[in-house]
């Protein structure tokens, strides 16, 4: 009696736990020493919080990073550091205390010659 009906749920989009890339990160760094990501990584190596291209476990734990995997299309596996909305709050700070904060000049149509 029952078998014919389909129920159709509302699909939802619930916000990514881990929703920036250390790429993107970097962009929106206060201080043009960490704006690029090999710039951002190299001083979190500095800081002790990667190593090599990884996070501490206890920045893991924290809630800072995750690593995620990702299949590429030439099907070879790969890992990447996502990180949270608390991750870059701590990133930002740390660089504000160690390396202050910077006006970024950037190029607009108004100021090109």
């Amino acid at each position: 009696m029952f078998n014919n009906i389909q129920i159709e749920m509302p699909k939802r989009t619930l916000p990514r736990p881990f929703p920036y890339s250390t790429k993107q990160v970097a962009k929106m760094m206060p201080n043009s020493k960490v704006t690029g990501d090999i710039n951002l990584r190299k001083f979190l190596r500095e800081e002790n919080i990667l190593e090599g291209n990884y996070p501490l476990q206890e920045y893991i734990d924290c809630g800072y990073f995750i690593m995620e995997s990702r299949l590429l299309p030439n099907r070879t596996w790969i890992e990447v550091i996502r990180v949270s909305t608390s991750g870059y709050i701590f990133i930002k700070e740390l660089v504000i205390e160690k390396l202050g904060i910077e006006e970024i000049n950037v190029k607009t149509k108004s100021n090109r010659k």
